[in-house]
This record gives structure tokens, C-alpha cells and sequence, in this order.
């Protein structure tokens, strides 16, 4: 992979390029720094790229080398140990996620086409390296953004959320337990469930407004 510059979006950026499309065995790897989950447990990779068409070549028989997609790797550790031999740069080393296939493909130069892909993967460790496997295609990696999920803060029947992330896996539901809003107490006990998708539901419980205040909306309770 070569650092080089690249149009996108009406502006010059530096991206990632591999283009080794005639030779065999190409096995070119690209490795993120080390990126700490904090308290996230599923983390989601956007990568924008374009990539050729295999037809764009002088030599029709280097046909049989050329490739339309790349590998998507990570690998889970407990401290950014990582350096040009270590972890080493074999597939078995490493956990994929996914063989990432353009849905365009350019031909020709002045007509290059943008593809984003997310992926996303369940994280136990305190970190991860994300990596990037070309073995034979002509691809430029323009952008590589790296986010997690939240259901955002949110005070609701005179209870107050904090921003939650969300669970391990598209189906997980996180239970938060609310805190009652100043002049406010447990009329029984506040939680919501938190979705993959950053979205609070089921609510359940409540907290109520002590005598001689009043509630405004289920946000806050005011002196009468």
C-alpha cells in the first residue's frame, strides 16, 4: 500500500493505494493504529474506497491475477504492542470480518465511482487493530472511520438516562437504571432498554415530583 494524494468529494486527501494487479501471490496488508474501546462493546468500521474494473488492463491473460474485492481483519489486544513483524501479516493471525466487494467499479479514470461499506464486530478486549488485505486488486482506501453506537441522554418521567453504549450484538437490549431529577423521588424503579440501533425502549418505572413542586413535561420538577 502507497500513501499518496487522491480526489474525493472536490478535495485533494491522502489516501491508501494498492494497484498490483498483473503480479501473482499479492499479498499487501494495512493495519490501523491500535484503537481502545473504552466502553463500547461493538465497534463500526466505514471505509470509503473505489476500486478498477479487471477489464482495464493491456495484457488480457494478467486477467487471471487480478481481483475485485479485499479482506477485512481484525485483531483484539490488551496494549498497542504492535509493530512491523508483530502481529504478522497472515490471515491466520487475524479474525475477518468480511471479503469486501465493490458495488462500483471505474474503468475509466475520470469517471471514478465511490463505494462506502460498514461493518461492525464485537469487541471483549481493551483494543483492536482493524487491517486491510489487497491480493490483487486496484483499490484506493480514501477514508476509514472507526464509531460505536449510543442511545443518547435523555430525561423522561422525572428520570434522567445517560448516554448508553450499545449492547455486544444486534440483538442485545441494555438495561439503564434511571436517577430522579432534582426534587424528584423513585415512585418505583426507573429503567430503559437501550437498542442496537441507539434507540431507548420499554420504559418502565417512574419518578414523581415531591410535595410543593411541580412537573414540567416529565423533565423537571419546579417550586409551585
Amino acid at each position: 500500500w502507497l500513501l499518496g494524494s487522491s480526489s474525493y468529494a472536490g478535495e485533494t486527501v491522502q489516501a491508501y493505494s494498492s494497484c498490483y494487479v498483473t503480479s501473482p501471490n499479492i499479498n499487501n496488508w494495512l493495519r490501523t493504529p491500535y484503537i481502545e474501546r473504552g466502553d463500547a462493546e461493538r465497534l463500526h468500521i466505514e471505509m470509503t474506497f473505489t476500486m478498477r474494473k479487471c477489464v482495464r488492463h493491456n495484457d488480457p491473460s494478467s486477467l487471471q491475477q487480478c481481483k475485485e474485492t479485499f479482506n477485512l481483519y481484525y485483531y483484539e489486544a490488551e496494549s498497542d504492542f504492535a509493530n512491523h513483524q508483530m502481529p504478522t501479516w497472515q490471515p491466520n493471525v487475524y479474525s475477518k470480518i468480511d471479503t469486501i466487494a465493490a458495488d462500483t467499479l471505474y474503468v475509466q479514470p475520470r469517471k471514478v465511482q465511490v463505494n462506502n461499506e460498514t461493518k461492525h464486530v464485537t469487541i471483549k478486549r481493551k483494543g483492536v487493530y482493524f487491517a486491510f488485505q489487497d491480493t490483487g486488486a486496484c483499490i484506493t482506501l480514501l477514508s476509514v472511520r472507526i464509531f460505536y453506537v449510543t442511545c443518547p441522554n435523555v430525561t423522561v418521567r422525572y428520570a434522567f438516562f445517560m448516554e448508553t453504549p450499545t449492547g455486544p450484538t444486534v440483538s442485545s437490549l441494555v438495561q439503564k437504571k434511571g436517577v430522579c431529577v432534582g426534587n424528584a423521588v423513585e415512585e418505583s424503579n426507573p429503567t430503559y432498554l437501550c437498542r442496537s440501533d441507539g434507540s431507548w425502549d420499554i420504559l418502565m418505572g417512574s419518578c414523581k415530583c415531591l410535595p410543593g413542586y411541580q412537573g414540567i413535561n416529565g423533565t423537571k420538577c419546579v417550586s409551585k
